[in-house]
Parts: structure tokens; sequence; C-alpha cells
């Protein structure tokens, strides 16, 4: 385990141990509804990810034990069900924040493909669900594993398959290759309601 820590790989729990030779690419806080900060997904460069959560005293403890998971961008997802805005489901962060500049609403779950819970879906009862999933067998089938945990909750699931992506591609780098807000609106417009097999 020491050895583990020591390289930053994952402990027992499958969390990532604090590493200082880790250099930290980004930081995703992950709120209640009010903004209220719960708990961090911290991005490394090479990539990994770990997460933690404040201790109470300005420092972390890096594991979520006892932690309620909540989905990304919380606040505004509820906004936006309010306004009955779509709200577009990704897989990572990096995507949520590429909506954002983009001027929509996305959310994902922390953990990355097949972390959703059913608890996560009660954020989005009401909403007008938009799947955008990533272009492999993982990221399909998280897509269509979210959209069955939406039964019932959200008013409306679609799953877009975005065109021209390449092999594990998002949707960050289809907006990169050119893709724009009004194309991926229109896509949407053209994608049916998502039903159980």
């Amino acid at each position: 385990d020491e050895i583990k820590a020591a390289l930053g790989m994952p402990d027992g729990f499958g969390h990532m141990k604090e590493n200082k030779e880790r250099n930290i690419a980004a930081t995703y806080d992950y709120t209640d509804r009010d903004g209220n900060l719960l708990y961090q997904v911290v991005r490394y460069s090479p990539k990994a990810f770990s997460q933690r959560r404040p201790d109470g005293k300005g420092g972390w403890i890096w594991n979520l034990e006892d932690v309620e998971p909540v989905v990304f961008n919380w606040p505004a997802v509820s906004d936006a069900i309010e306004r009955g805005d779509s709200v577009f489901c990704v897989e990572g962060e990096k995507d949520v924040l590429t909506l954002q500049s983009l001027g929509l609403v996305g959310t994902c779950n922390s953990g990355g493909a097949g972390k959703w819970r059913d608890s996560l879906s009660n954020a989005l009862r009401g909403a007008d669900v938009v799947i955008l999933p990533d272009n492999d067998d993982t990221g399909r089938k998280h897509g269509d594993t979210v959209a069955m945990f939406l039964q019932g909750h959200a008013s409306r699931v679609r799953i877009l398959n975005l065109p021209d992506l390449p092999e594990k591609g998002d949707l960050t780098n289809w907006i990169a290759a050119g893709g724009t807000v009004a194309s991926l609106l229109e896509l949407v417009q053209s994608v049916s309601e998502w039903k159980p097999q």
C-alpha cells in the first residue's frame, strides 16, 4: 500500500491517495443545490483522478467515505429545469465546462462511466435530458445506463451519438473539430425519445 501511495495508485477502495509528486491539472467542485462545496474531483497530469472532501479545517480528506454523491453543476442544472431548458448529460466534468462555454447546461457523475447511481436521478426530476455518450462501448453503455436510471424521473430522455467522432471521442473533441451550438441543437431536435429495449 505504501508503494501504491507513492506512485499515486488507487488504494483498496479505488481512491487515489494524495501524491505531492503529481501535478494537479484541474479541480471540479461538487456542491449541493445551493452551491455549498461537498467534495472535489481532482484531475492530474498525466491523466488520473482522485476525490477529496473538506476536513473542516482548511485541508482535505482524500476519500468520499460517508459522502452521498451528487450531480456535477447541480445549481445550474436546477435552474435549467425550472426554465424548461434541456440538460445535457455527459461522461466527464471537462465536457460539462465545454457546454457551459457554449451557453448550455450540462452535468455528469463523479467517477466516470458506470458510476451513475439511482440517487443522482432525483436531481434531474422533471428535466428534459439529452445524453451525449463518449464514442466507445463503455461510453455507449454508460449512456444507456443513465437513460434507464432516469426513467420515472426526467420528463424526457434522448441519447444523441455525435457524428464523426474519433474512437473514444467526446463532446469537447466534437466542438474542437468544428461542431457548433447551432449544429448540436439541430441534431438534438432530430433524435427520438429514448425507450427501454
